[in-house]
């Protein structure tokens, strides 16, 4: 996906007899430490955006089963937000690259970084990509490793021995310290596209975030506002509007990726929307008409689930309000002439009755519908079962209590 990458070669890394290092998953790695800049790249004009791995593990567990916490439902949120926002979405982690003393050069993933078979079967909707993004290249000495470039790495003095070793001796949550984290945060910035994460130590603005997030972020706010009153009969908690969405287009949740599928190609038109929208900032227009074109935007967005509250009977009063206001302009100017041309008023009312006069606009136009994206949204979400009625029927009840008690643990500290 990149075109060009200016990198720093650090001191040479490969064994004679080994060409590259051992790289375990079906993708890139992305030797972050070794880079200065990108000069040039094509992820935005893709669609592509990144999604860390603890995220797509937790909808792949809308799929497979096993949620266990509220967390999974928030991270297979984000994880949706990725995969049907965007047209490219590799599933990232980071992990060092080692050197054993058994001249075996690899990638060595931290634990928990390993994605599911259930995540890796719904990310091949989005390319099937894995990239490892390496913050640091170390050595083994004496069962040892040691010499790492990364200042503060936490892998320094860890034990590692034995042949064509590739895991580490440390989990994702401690491999992610503050030295290993904002080397992961340099390499997000660096390619300035949207970072959809799940984990809570790598969870903070990126560089890149652009239109989709704004869209979402939007639109989840007022969705939670406007679903907060719904009574906890079947649980305290409400489903986010994407979760929601694709719940509720699933007969089982074994359908989940042909679902997907079909929500991805539904969505296309508001993919290609969204990067027309993020390309305005490369356009020579002044700030202030910049600000206008924003706000028009970003008012559809706000619109999309105010209008999903609006009733049958509303909206047909609102159409009936609208036709008045196009007529009664129309009116007043047609009773003007005839007044003065000496007909009377009651005989003005009989000729129209007579003659079947009807004005009706040919099109009645909303803030929702200025945008493709808020108008197929406020659709999906007006047509969303009750958030209720879908957790009893999706989630079981094991899960059920599980998330429950994980809010109740978060809560009491």
């Amino acid at each position: 996906m990149i075109d060009q990458m200016l990198s720093l070669g650090l001191p040479p890394e490969q064994p004679n007899w080994q060409p590259s290092a051992f790289i375990y998953v079906g993708g890139s790695a992305i030797d972050h430490y070794r880079n200065i800049d990108i000069l040039e790249s094509n992820l935005h004009d893709i669609g592509a955006a990144l999604v860390d791995v603890e995220a797509a593990n937790a909808l792949g567990k809308i799929l497979s089963g096993g949620i266990d916490s509220h967390k999974d439902l928030e991270g297979a949120e984000t994880a949706l937000q990725a995969i049907l926002l965007h047209d490219h979405v590799p599933v990232f982690h980071p992990a060092p690259k080692i050197l054993s003393e058994d001249d075996f050069l690899s990638y060595v993933r931290p634990r928990g970084t390993e994605l599911s078979a259930a995540g890796r079967s719904i990310f091949e909707l989005a390319g099937g990509t894995q990239w490892i993004v390496c913050p640091e290249y170390a050595v083994v000495t004496d069962g040892t490793i040691s010499g790492s470039r990364l200042d503060g790495s936490p892998i320094n003095g860890l034990p590692h021995s034995g042949k064509m070793r590739t895991e580490l001796d440390i989990h994702l949550d401690e491999y992610l310290n503050p030295s290993t984290c904002e080397s992961v945060h340099s390499f997000l910035d660096m390619h300035r596209v949207p970072a959809y994460i799940a984990n809570e130590r790598l969870s903070r603005p990126c560089v890149g975030d652009d239109f989709s997030k704004d869209f979402y972020r939007r639109m989840s706010g007022a969705w939670a506002t406007a679903t907060a009153s719904t009574p906890p009969i079947y649980c305290s908690f409400t489903l986010p509007p994407l979760l929601a969405i694709v719940l509720d287009r699933l007969n089982h949740r074994d359908d989940l990726k042909t679902t997907l599928a079909e929500l991805r190609s539904e969505l296309s038109e508001c993919r290609t929307e969204l990067r027309t929208f993020n390309s305005l900032l490369d356009k020579p227009l002044t700030q202030a008409e910049l600000q206008r074109r924003i706000s028009r935007i970003t008012a559809s967005f706000d619109a999309i689930v105010p209008s999903t509250r609006i009733s049958k009977e509303e909206r047909r009063l609102r159409g009936l309000a609208v036709v008045q206001r196009l007529v009664s302009p129309l009116m007043k100017a047609w009773v003007r002439l005839l007044l003065s041309s000496g007909v009377s008023y009651g005989e003005m009312l009989k000729a129209a009755g007579e003659h079947g006069v009807r004005f009706t606009p040919n099109e009645t136009t909303s803030i929702v519908n200025r945008t493709v994206t808020a108008r197929t949204f406020s659709r999906l979400l007006e047509n969303t079962e009750t958030l209720q009625s879908l957790v009893k029927h999706h989630l079981s009840a094991a899960e059920l209590r599980s998330v429950e008690q994980s809010l109740r643990r978060d809560k009491t500290g």
